[in-house]
């Protein structure tokens, strides 16, 4: 049960024929009426929604905060999103310095978890832009520490296992629940890593091209390289972007892979001018970061992904 003070609240059952007068139940104390909802929970992106999901189903209120297709760098909480906050038994953010807007506010610090903390060891730094001329406008500028953490499966786990154990804490009465719900997370999770394994070790060694530095973690949890090469997914090729992409090409210590990262799919001619002039075949690896109350789709769309980069590796692409 929550304790917070809107879920346990005393009311004086006043007499119906008099404030202090007879009442109906001969007189004594007044009866606490318990509210029986589910205490809530509070995520800020979309895999941790998930993790949440997972492990404790319908036993929470479960608010996926971000709006579908938000970015958290510079997405900030409406009033009505700010109050969820507030009334919130557990919120839970990612950390790393992902949430921008959580820096802004006064969160109840004992009922607010940043899950990345438990893998601080394994923290990464954005790489550098090779260009940035052709990116969003109005963007997020990623630098510092990589905020990117969950697209790493052995992160993730870590990060669910904070979440794992908070939720315990918070439904006492669920505990047997939670832990079996707990082994199969973890079974999907470590199937995920597995195949990223051995598609790491059939293809050593690659380099690869993202139009942004959101697989920091999965390429170097796969000993890969990855260039940052920020573009605009709807920007329209052009002799600048062509320009930039010769550059880019020929200042690599090794020749990329013939793949290039991006986050949600290019038009179609920008995808067929990078590839035309460079053999670089477009993937699309979705960072999942706030897919609204989609958040269930998370683990598909990794296992998709990865589908998808062993298809393009392989020689074998299909749609990015």
């Amino acid at each position: 049960m929550s304790s917070r003070p809107s879920r346990l609240i005393l009311m004086v059952l006043l007499s119906l024929t008099g404030c202090y007068g007879a009442s109906p139940n001969g007189g004594k104390l007044p009866q606490a009426v318990v509210d029986e909802s589910p205490p809530m929970v509070v995520v800020s992106i979309s895999p941790l929604a998930w993790i949440v999901s997972e492990l404790a189903g319908d036993a929470v209120e479960l608010i996926a905060l971000m709006p579908e297709g938000a970015d958290p760098g510079i997405w900030s909480p409406d009033s009505m999103e700010i109050d969820q906050l507030l009334a919130a038994d557990l919120i839970i953010l990612n950390g790393a310095s992902l949430e921008a807007w959580a820096q802004r506010l006064s969160l109840p610090i004992v009922r607010t978890i940043e899950v990345a903390r438990a893998c601080r060891d394994q923290w990464l730094r954005y790489p550098d832009v090779v260009t940035h001329s052709h990116g969003p406008e109005g963007g997020t500028s990623y630098e510092g520490v990589a905020g990117h953490t969950w697209l790493d499966p052995q992160l993730l786990q870590c990060q669910a296992q904070v979440i794992r154990d908070r939720l315990i804490q918070l439904l006492p009465d669920e505990r047997g629940d939670i832990e079996s719900r707990w082994n199969g997370l973890e079974a999907k999770l470590t199937t995920l890593d597995e195949k990223m394994a051995q598609l790491a070790a059939s293809h050593p060694d690659l380099v690869l091209i993202g139009t942004g530095p959101f697989w920091i973690y999965p390429v170097h949890r796969m000993k890969w390289t990855l260039h940052r090469f920020d573009i605009d997914p709807q920007t329209e090729w052009n002799e600048g972007l062509s320009a930039d992409l010769t550059r880019l090409l020929g200042s690599a210590d090794t020749a990329p892979a013939g793949v290039i990262f991006w986050d949600q799919p290019p038009a179609a001619g920008l995808r067929e001018g990078i590839e035309k002039q460079s053999g670089q075949v477009s993937i699309v690896w979705p960072t999942a970061v706030s897919l609204g109350e989609n958040y269930a789709q998370y683990l598909d769309l990794q296992f998709e992904a990865v589908d998808r980069l062993q298809s393009a590796i392989s020689g074998a692409a299909g749609p990015p």
